[in-house]
This record gives C-alpha cells, structure tokens and sequence, in this order.
C-alpha cells in the first residue's frame, strides 16, 4: 500500500514538475543560444521533460534554429546535436500541431553553410506543409534569393521543390496581392530565374509523360 502511494507520489510529482517546464519555457526569452556542448545536454534535458504540444511549440520557437545554425561538421560534440534532433524527429514529425519557425529556417538556408542547407531543409519542409497560406506566400521571397545563392542544381531543384505549397497559393491569388518583391526578384537575378524556368520544365514533362498521375500544377507568368 505504501509503494503503491509513495508511486502515484511520484508520478504526480514528475508530472508537476513537467507541467512546470512547459509554462517556464513559454516565460522565457523569445530565442535562446546553443553553443558549447553544455548547452547541448541541458536543452536535450529540457525537451525530454516536455509533456505537451504548448512545451513543444515553445521548445521548438526557442531552440530549433539555434540548435540547427550551431551544427557544423567539424563540431567536436556533433553527435550531442545528432541525438537531440533525432529524439525531437520523434516528437515533432507525425505532429501537426506544432508549428516550425519558417522565417528562421530560411535564414539558415541561406548562410551558405553546407550542413546548415541539409538539415535545415528539411524542417522547412515541414514547416512549408504546416504553415497558413499567407506565411507560405511571404516566405517565396526570401526563399527564391536561397535557390539563388546555391551553387549545386541539385539543391536549388530541392529547395524549389519544397516551394509548391506557397506556389498553389500564390496561383489562387490575384498578382496585385503577390509579395512586391517577387516578380522584380525573378526578372533580375538570372540564377534564381534558371532554376525556377528548369524546374517548370521538369515538371511539365513530368505531367506529359505520367497520364496516370492526378498532379496539380499551375501555370505562372513572371514579368
């Protein structure tokens, strides 16, 4: 009987002090930093002792972006930063619920670091998917001048790619309520333009030869 109560005591009490870890997570700073291996082991602790979607949101406004802009490949505790994004993987992949910070993600996208570029396009994928059509449409811009600055094919097709939510948005629209700075983006920088004009064709030709395929694809003039 004993055992039994002193348990439930402590279920409560971990539960308490979890509940407790979500509201001063939600309490503290708007962004935090991630620098030494440290920080690592206390902000892996921090996520495990995170119980509910309002922790993990604010978990994820606060450290994603610092955790994935510290990662670099000569890091001597990479690994720390490997297990801690992994155990978030679990948390936050099949959860949609929880949003990720576009704007942070694309910044990362385009600092011109390699591993910067692979694990963060990843959540942009994500976060492109889960965001509202308005915050998807906003984020074309700055993710047009990403494609632009990337040196491999590959990368720009990918990071395009991950465009064609906010572009099924941006078809419903009218062009006058378009992101100003797109079109002039598009017309002027011959890069960002190649990439978009191949990754249309790639796509139209994909259209014509897989008749099977119900794909949705919207035609754009950029002038």
């Amino acid at each position: 009987m004993y055992r039994s109560i002193r348990g439930h005591c402590c279920e409560y009490t971990v539960h308490k002090m979890s509940e407790a870890m979500d509201v001063s997570e939600s309490m503290k700073e708007d962004t935090v930093a991630v620098e030494n291996e440290g920080e690592v082991e206390v902000t892996f602790f921090r996520l495990t002792m995170i119980s509910t979607n309002r922790g993990l949101q604010s978990f994820t406004d606060k450290y994603l972006v610092p955790i994935l802009g510290t990662a670099s490949s000569d890091l001597p505790f990479l690994v720390k930063i490997n297990e801690l994004l992994t155990h978030y993987n679990k948390r936050v992949r099949g959860n949609s619920a929880i949003r990720l910070p576009v704007e942070g993600l694309v910044r990362l996208i385009q600092d011109g670091n390699q591993m910067h570029f692979c694990l963060s396009i990843i959540y942009l994928r994500w976060a492109i998917e889960r965001a509202e059509g308005v915050e998807r449409v906003k984020a074309l811009p700055p993710m047009m001048t990403a494609v632009g600055m990337r040196e491999s094919r590959a990368e720009r097709l990918e990071a395009l790619s991950i465009m064609v939510p906010a572009l099924n948005d941006l078809a419903s629209m009218e062009k006058n309520a378009w992101p100003e700075e797109l079109i002039p983006l598009l017309s002027s920088d011959a890069s960002i333009r190649d990439a978009t004009v191949r990754w249309m064709e790639t796509v139209l030709l994909f259209q014509a030869q897989t008749k099977s395929v119900n794909f949705k694809f919207y035609s754009f003039k950029f002038y």
